[in-house]
Order: C-alpha cells, then sequence, then structure tokens
C-alpha cells in the first residue's frame, strides 16, 4: 500500500485519512439544471451515514488491525461539513454557491470549511478565535464562525473507535525516539515478557503496561513507578494471547500522558478466541482456542456502541442467534478470567 511505501522512506511519520463526499445521483446534468432540494438532502444524508461514510470507517478499521504501527488516523470532513449546512446554519446558503458540479468540486467556501476541519484534526486544536477567512468565503460562514469553530470541534471530538479512543487525534503523539528504546515483547515459556528502558523522562510518574488483541480496546495488565535511579523495566504477562499487541501508557506528574509506539507478538500456545460463521445471517458460534475456558460472559455492541445482547457461557461452544439483528457491523467482546477480545461481525 502506499503506507508501506511511504514507510519505507520515512517511519516516524503519521498517518491521516482524508474522508470526503461521493458524488451526487442527480436526474439532470449540473452544472445546468441546479439539484432539486431533495437531491441536495439526499446529497447530505448520504455523506453523513450510509455506505459511503460506512466505507471509510471500514477502511481505517482495516489499518488498525493490518498495520497497527501506523495508527492511521480518519478526518471526517465530508460528514462535518454536511452536518453544518443540515444542523447548524440549515437552508442559508444555496447549493450553487457552495459547490460546482455533481461530482461535486467546491468552491471556495467548502475549501475553506474543508481546510478549517483539516487544521483542528492534524494540530488538534481550535483554529485562531481572530481569525477570519477572506470575503471569497459566504458571509453566512463569517457571520457564524465562532459558532462554526465550536461546532467542528464537537464533532472531532465525538468521533471515536468503539472503545473510546478518538479516530482523528493521536494519543499526544508517542514518546520522543531518544526516551524511550528497546521496547521488546518475547515469549518467556508460558509466559510473555515485555521490557524497555526509559531516559531523560523526569516527568514520568507510571508506565502501564497495555495489552490489545484489535488496538482498538485496550486492558491494563500491570503498572510500574518509575524510578530516577533506573533506566530498564519489564513485566510479565502471565496470561498470553495468541495474537496481542503492546503499547506503554506513560502518566506524568502533571497528569498528562503520553503513549509508546505499539508492538505485536503471535504465541500459537495462548488462549483466544473465533467467531464463525463471519459474516453471517441467521447463527453464530464462539469457541476459545483453551478447552479450559470456563465462565465466559459476551457482549455485543452495535457501531454506536449501544449494547444489543448480553451472554454467559460455560465451557464449549457458544451458539448465538442473531437472525433479528438489523443488518450491518457488530462489535463482540468476549471476557474470560484471564482474557477480553473483541472481534467485529458481520449481520448480512
Amino acid at each position: 500500500t502506499i503506507f508501506d511505501r511511504v514507510n519505507q522512506k520515512q517511519s516516524d511519520m503519521k498517518y491521516y485519512i482524508y474522508l470526503n463526499w461521493p458524488e451526487m445521483n442527480l436526474q439532470n446534468d449540473y452544472p445546468g439544471t441546479p439539484p432539486t432540494a431533495a437531491e441536495v438532502d439526499d446529497f447530505y444524508a448520504a455523506t453523513v451515514t450510509g455506505t459511503f461514510p460506512d466505507w471509510w470507517i471500514a477502511y481505517q478499521d482495516g489499518l488498525l488491525v493490518s498495520r497497527p504501527a501506523y495508527n492511521t488516523r480518519l478526518i471526517p470532513v465530508g460528514p462535518i461539513i454536511s452536518k453544518i449546512m443540515t444542523d447548524l446554519i440549515p437552508n442559508q446558503i444555496p447549493f450553487t454557491d457552495l459547490y460546482e458540479d455533481s461530482a461535486p468540486h467546491g468552491k471556495p467556501t467548502i475549501y475553506f470549511l474543508a481546510g478549517m476541519i483539516s487544521y483542528m484534526a492534524l494540530y488538534q486544536e481550535q483554529i485562531p478565535t481572530s481569525y477570519m477567512p477572506s470575503n471569497e468565503v459566504h458571509s453566512v460562514i463569517r457571520d457564524n464562525l465562532t459558532a462554526i469553530r465550536n461546532f467542528v470541534w464537537t464533532e472531532l471530538n465525538a468521533f471515536n473507535l468503539p472503545s473510546g479512543e478518538s479516530r482523528v487525534f493521536y494519543p499526544n503523539g508517542p514518546l520522543a525516539i531518544n526516551s524511550i528504546h528497546n521496547f521488546s515483547v518475547k515469549k518467556k515459556e508460558q509466559d510473555n515478557l515485555i521490557y524497555w528502558t526509559l531516559t531523560n523522562e523526569s516527568d514520568v510518574n507510571v508506565m502501564a503496561v497495555e495489552r490489545s488483541s484489535n488496538t482498538e480496546s485496550w486492558t491494563q495488565i500491570d503498572k510500574i513507578i518509575h524510578s530516577e535511579s533506573k533506566t530498564s523495566y519489564s513485566i510479565i504477562d502471565s496470561h498470553p494471547l495468541q495474537k496481542a499487541y503492546y503499547r506503554i501508557k506513560f502518566i506524568n506528574f502533571d497528569s498528562t500522558v503520553d503513549y509508546s509506539e505499539i508492538v505485536f507478538l503471535e504465541r500459537k500456545d495462548a488462549e483466544s478466541f473465533i467467531v464463525f460463521p463471519n459474516p453471517s445471517s441467521n447463527q453464530i458460534t464462539i469457541r476459545s482456542t483453551n478447552p479450559k475456558s470456563d465462565n465466559i460472559k459476551i457482549l455485543i455492541t452495535d457501531i454506536t456502541g449501544a449494547h444489543v445482547a448480553r451472554y454467559s457461557s460455560n465451557k464449549g461452544d457458544t451458539a448465538i442467534d442473531i437472525s433479528t439483528f438489523p443488518i450491518g457491523l457488530y462489535f463482540v467482546t468476549i471476557m474470560s478470567d484471564y482474557l477480553t477480545e473483541t472481534i467485529k461481525i458481520e449481520r448480512n
């Protein structure tokens, strides 16, 4: 992928996906005949919900799983612009003042809004309160800029992964390369050994090692108090997963938080869960790779995080009827005594 090619040239990059807007579905050519009010409403709705934004979200989810080290972010430019036009300043700017054609290519007002949203996502801050765009930008935008700025900031902060982690913002970025060294995970009999060295970090108070099966939901497995007299640290993960991602959460004395890079380790002898068939229209089965697993709890949520169903299970396979679930994506969180794993499924 282009991500891999860039990483080969420069390995410490931050990666962002630009979520734009779809092509319009019009009865007549534009320019020529302006879109009807219904066609404009359909365009805005398709930009905010449905297959178009869902494809981009699934693309980011796939990259987070297949290339977790890149920690790719997603900037929902198109959906936020559509929400501004429908929720914040509805029917105040003619569509023909915003877009050139049915592609649709934008006019200066649209690209100002796109630039503002991108700036706030990339720099993780609002645009300066003193800033005012030129008269090329529509007067309705200029007159409502404070409200728009606050609206965009709220939308960016609300665009999160199921775990609650932002889809947009990097979590303060990783610590400087010259601060953390040799962060590694190694197999040790039935355990995993996590170790690292830390230098020149007098502000760090606590180091918490977190583990994930999917880079979306993280669980703390242990923590260590930072000591200025030490540079080398290690902990043991005594209940390792088959495939596990690890990171270190650095909690500073001023309560700010930094994160290390993510490292990955796979081992064939550890407990894990599988869900099959996936996709499914009727029934799924949950199976543990460890026959000794018992006291299993299962939570199914939809893509908004709302709870759909809960189940409990003892040893053996667990069959769950999903035939009454609305078609769409769901997250199955499976919790045993030693493992919590979240798996995405599709009801088709």
